[in-house]
């Protein structure tokens, strides 16, 4: 064998091994809110850059709800192989270990334009989810408090300010839930003990002005290889635009006929490091601008990179992308 082909070669056998590993997407929420106990049901915190759950120190509940596309971070037909939630706790009004459980809602809810710091809540807008709202003012919860199964998908205690992580079975299998059954996907509710004095604590939610502290959700997923090329049907994937790029790159692809795509782009080993698009397309020529972050919507560094279009189970060819810094 020639010097120069044992790079590529070296390169390829990475890639083979990593394709049969496990993929990892870390997402954040397309939505979260804070359920606050009140019989009117008129609270809510539906934009507000913190959540809560727990008991508040006067006897009044509150829960938090979130939710993750997890058919946008995960191509259809994987196999979920384990997954962590992670959350901030910015305020807690002790360092007690209190248990905070998850728990799979079971029916769809909003969030509003309300927002506020505090663990009072303030009124709620139109949408919002409330104590006894799903939408503000006029959708009803099956139950006040939220429509969720009783049984915990996954447990942690927490104590003290800091970062914590849930990640258990039950947690795995609902997220494979969400991915084989988008309709079905309605997010977690976090509850903690509701009878006992000061017991709750403040999370950072999506809207969270400081990027590291927002909610995540690590998915570790593997079963892609059924992903084949795309037959002559007239799909097409455009090269990237510029290339090499220094910023913002412009991706396009052409759909003869509606389809689910998805935009992915990988490193030299093989890794997915970017989702630049992921959603139902009509026919006809799509372009989106990536912004060169990756997952966790960090810079990508300088180097080369592929990129691909995956519709509907079916891939393109890889197209390269040279970043440069």
């Amino acid at each position: 064998m020639r010097r120069g082909l044992i790079a590529p070669c070296v390169l390829l056998a990475s890639w083979l091994a990593s394709a049969a590993a496990a993929d990892v997407a870390t997402i954040q929420p397309v939505g979260d809110n804070t359920l606050f106990e009140d019989a009117s049901g008129s609270l809510s915190n539906g934009a507000g850059p913190v959540l809560f759950a727990g008991n508040n120190g006067q006897s009044l509940a509150r829960r938090a709800v979130m939710r993750f596309d997890v058919a946008a971070g995960v191509p259809a037909g994987a196999q979920i192989e384990g997954v962590e939630l992670t959350l901030n706790v910015s305020n807690a009004p002790n360092a007690t270990l209190r248990t905070f459980s998850l728990h799979r809602v079971l029916e769809d809810w909003g969030e509003g334009t309300s927002s506020t710091t505090s663990g009072s809540g303030v009124p709620a807008t139109a949408n919002d989810a409330t104590w006894l709202h799903t939408f503000w003012p006029d959708r009803p919860w099956a139950a006040a408090g939220g429509s969720f199964v009783p049984a915990a998908s996954g447990s942690r205690s927490v104590g003290d300010v800091g970062v914590y992580t849930w990640t258990d079975p039950g947690m795995t299998a609902d997220v494979q839930g969400w991915l084989d059954q988008p309709a079905a996907n309605f997010g977690w509710l976090v509850m903690s003990d509701e009878v006992t004095l000061n017991t709750a604590r403040r999370f950072d939610s999506r809207e969270n002005d400081v990027a590291a502290n927002r909610p995540t959700l690590r998915i570790t997923y593997s079963g892609t290889t059924g992903v084949t090329d795309l037959p002559a049907t007239g799909i097409r994937l455009e090269p990237p635009r510029p290339n090499p790029a220094t910023g913002p790159l412009r991706l396009a692809f052409v759909l003869p006929a509606p389809g689910h795509a998805r935009l992915e782009v990988r490193d030299v080993v093989g890794r997915l490091v970017a989702i630049p698009l992921a959603q139902a397309c009509t026919p006809g020529r799509h372009e989106t601008v990536w912004d060169a972050h990756d997952l966790h919507g960090r810079p990508l560094a300088a180097g080369v990179y592929y990129y691909r279009l995956v519709v509907d189970g079916w891939s393109s060819a890889t197209a390269p992308v040279v970043i440069l810094r």
